[in-house]
């Protein structure tokens, strides 16, 4: 787990207030977003989201999010790009997404619906030219693509480049297409061309967007106790858990079921007073963005924890939410939004990290070949298709993770798009996970002949 690490130079009562300061002079996106976009019937609102304005208003020519799952980062990113696109003239944007289906799906998905319940954008589409992966918006276009494979080149010039799930894009595919910036304009600093958004899970230490907040100031969002007025950033070593007395690390699916803890009366403590601090949390006047690090010429970042959207993330729901999670790591970057590296997924990261991605298969138009495909089931599903090049040796030729979406009001869950995903390929075999989810294993060995579950 990244520890968080302030500059000592200035106390977090002067960085408060100069945040505070700074903060008034940004002008950005959050008011035409709330002007003009909907959610559902009615107009979009920061309401118990209020750590998304700053981050919406943000103009810095470079911007990482690292962020825990399910605290309406996606919802906001889509905003922000037709908020970009719908403000600037004559602007080419890219929406990066891992793959084509990817990209496919958040724009049916979160594109569309934006745009079908906004009045504002609606007139200005020209819909005669528009498509899933291609909105023109006034006199700018917004591009979405998949960030992998070999049909993710991208040779337009572009000014505003987005990329979600940064950790399972293609990085070599990435590093090219922020050279599409290279003939933007210089921002206010000479430094930067273009505008960058990064936004991702992270996965392990020093690697994608955990990789990019270590280069950046790293904002956290910092808590004023309501009892002692500490300014502080909440860690999980802040949970108060009664019946649990070893060190938060340590915290597994097991203790979430023991009758001897309870986590119905865990909350989070102040690091100065030790009194609860879960209602200063959901108290926007006693929260702030604040840098860790304040050197001049730093992309800008923001760490966004679970505890950020406290009337959504109660501090019990977090702690319980370890069950449902296979793997701490998985736990620790879904739900916590921290990068987690043990033996398991550093090797496995590392084995990916050498493979020629560039040449991995497009899973939509798959050359003829021998293909196996093997799931690791979790909340998402980790999905690696190999081919044999020999009685005794194989590559890999994709890999990709899966979530569930909606399609046509159709829930696609992850073992339908398995089950999809070897009937493009053809795949010889297909090995998924006995469990812990059974019905997943059940299903896709009911749909394909050539396929087993394993313990």
């Amino acid at each position: 787990m990244a520890e968080i690490e302030f500059d000592p130079a200035k106390s977090f009562l002067d960085r408060w207030d100069s945040a505070a300061d700074s903060e008034k002079a940004i002008q950005g996106l959050a008011d035409w977003i709330c002007k003009y976009t909907y959610l559902e019937d009615d107009k979009f609102s920061f309401h118990e989201h209020e750590y998304q304005i700053q981050i919406a208003n943000d103009t810095h020519a470079r911007m990482n999010v690292m962020k825990a799952s399910q605290v309406g980062m996606t919802e906001l990113s889509a905003r922000i790009v037709l908020a970009y696109v719908a403000t600037h003239s004559n602007r080419r944007a890219l929406y990066g997404l891992p793959t084509t289906t990817f990209a496919q799906s958040f724009s049916k998905d979160r594109i569309a619906l934006v745009i079908e319940n906004s009045p504002k954008l609606r007139e200005m589409v020209a819909s005669k030219n528009d498509t899933v992966l291609q909105k023109i918006i006034g006199t700018s276009i917004l591009y979405l693509q998949g960030l992998s494979g070999r049909t993710a080149g991208f040779s337009l010039p572009l000014f505003l480049l987005v990329v979600d799930e940064v950790d399972i894009c293609d990085q070599d595919i990435l590093s090219r297409a922020n050279s599409r910036l290279r003939h933007a304009p210089l921002d206010q600093t000479g430094q930067w061309r273009g505008l960058r958004r990064y936004f991702g899970t992270p996965s392990v230490l020093d690697y994608g967007i955990h990789h990019q907040i270590k280069l950046s100031d790293q904002h956290h969002y910092l808590v004023k106790c309501e009892h002692c007025n500490t300014v502080q950033a909440p860690t999980t070593h802040d949970f108060v858990i009664p019946g649990f007395e070893k060190d938060f690390s340590e915290f597994d699916i097991a203790d979430v079921y023991d009758p001897l803890i309870d986590l119905d009366s865990a909350y989070m403590a102040c690091q100065h007073c030790k009194k609860p601090i879960d209602n200063s949390l959901k108290d926007p006047e006693r929260r702030q963005w604040v840098p860790a690090k304040q050197e001049q010429g730093l992309e800008r970042g923001y760490s966004v924890a679970p505890w950020d959207l406290p009337v959504y993330n109660t501090t019990q729901s977090i702690l319980k939410q370890r069950a449902d999670y296979k793997t701490k790591a998985e736990y620790y970057n879904q739900i916590l939004g921290l990068p987690y590296e043990d033996a398991d997924n550093s090797f496995i990261l590392s084995v990916f990290d050498r493979v020629n991605k560039s040449q991995w298969l497009d899973p939509n138009s798959p050359t003829s070949g021998r293909y196996f495909i093997g799931v690791d089931v979790g909340k998402i599903f980790h999905v690696v298709v190999i081919k044999p090049t020999s009685r005794d040796d194989c590559e890999v030729v994709y890999a990709t993770t899966l979530t569930p979406y909606t399609e046509n009001g159709e829930v696609k869950t992850n073992a339908m798009q398995v089950v999809e995903l070897a009937k493009k390929l053809h795949a010889r075999g297909t090995v998924i996970d006995a469990g812990p989810d059974f019905t997943s294993a059940s299903y896709v060995t009911s749909k394909l002949m050539r396929s087993f579950a394993s313990e």
